[in-house]
């Protein structure tokens, strides 16, 4: 009996899938550290884009808050795509990596501070 090639790999894919590391709630954690990565050319100062990012060291994390920050960070006209990242830290607390994509300068070669 011949087997489809597609259905050979799902159990390889199943099994890949479930040996994910479980998911952690981080939800009313302390963030402890906020990390902002730039992909490609940084056009926007790092102090101008923490200006709009509620999401701080101190404050207590909550995906609603990171989705608020989103929005935010769109809403500046500045950015052309920017995703968080909430991970776990050894002291409790939670990193928050931010990273962006700022939108290009034209005719300009100054940074938006």
């Amino acid at each position: 009996m011949k087997f489809p090639p597609h259905l050979l790999l799902t159990p390889i894919i199943t099994s890949i899938v479930s040996c994910a590391a479980p998911s952690v709630n981080l939800e009313g954690r302390i963030i402890s550290r906020l990390d902002i990565v730039y992909e490609g050319e940084k056009t926007v100062d790092e102090k101008r884009l923490r200006q709009f990012i509620e999401a701080k060291p101190g404050s207590i994390y909550s995906p609603t808050l990171v989705d608020e920050d989103t929005r935010r960070l769109y809403h500046t006209g500045f950015i052309d795509d920017v995703s968080f990242t909430a991970l776990p830290e050894d002291n409790g607390g939670v990193m928050i990596r931010c990273t962006v994509k700022t939108r290009p300068l034209i005719g300009r070669s100054r940074v938006h501070r």
